[in-house]
C-alpha cells in the first residue's frame, strides 16, 4: 500500500485564497499545518486517526482550540470529514480529494 500523496493535496490548499471562513492568518496558518499533519499520517485512502496528544502537541494549542477554533476552519472547508471515535482520539479524519478541485479553482 503507497502512502497518501500528501504534496498533491497540500499544494491547491497553500496556494489559495481559501480563508477557511473567515480566520485571521494565524488561526488559517495553524489549520494548514492541521491539514499537514493529516496528509502526513494518512493512509493511501486519505484516513487517519492520530491521538489528540499527538495533534495538540505537535501544534503547541490546547484541546479547547482544537476542537473549538482550527478543527472547524478544515471542516467548514470541506478539505477533512470526521467521524467520532473513542476517547483521547481525534476521531477517524478522511481527507477530501473531491475540494482539490474547488480549492484549485480559486488559485
Amino acid at each position: 500500500m503507497r502512502d497518501f500523496p500528501m504534496g498533491a493535496f497540500m499544494l491547491p490548499w497553500l496556494r489559495s485564497d481559501c480563508d477557511f471562513g473567515t480566520a485571521d492568518s494565524t488561526k488559517r496558518l495553524q489549520a494548514l499545518r492541521l491539514l499537514m499533519l493529516y496528509a502526513l499520517w494518512a493512509d493511501a485512502d486519505g484516513v487517519c486517526s492520530p491521538r489528540l496528544e499527538q495533534v495538540t502537541n505537535a501544534l503547541g494549542v490546547s484541546e479547547d482550540v482544537f476542537y473549538k477554533v482550527i478543527r472547524p476552519l478544515l471542516l467548514r472547508a470541506g478539505a477533512i470529514t470526521v467521524r467520532r471515535r473513542g476517547a483521547r482520539m481525534t476521531s477517524i479524519v478522511t481527507l477530501q480529494w473531491r475540494t482539490l478541485s474547488v480549492v484549485s479553482n480559486a488559485a
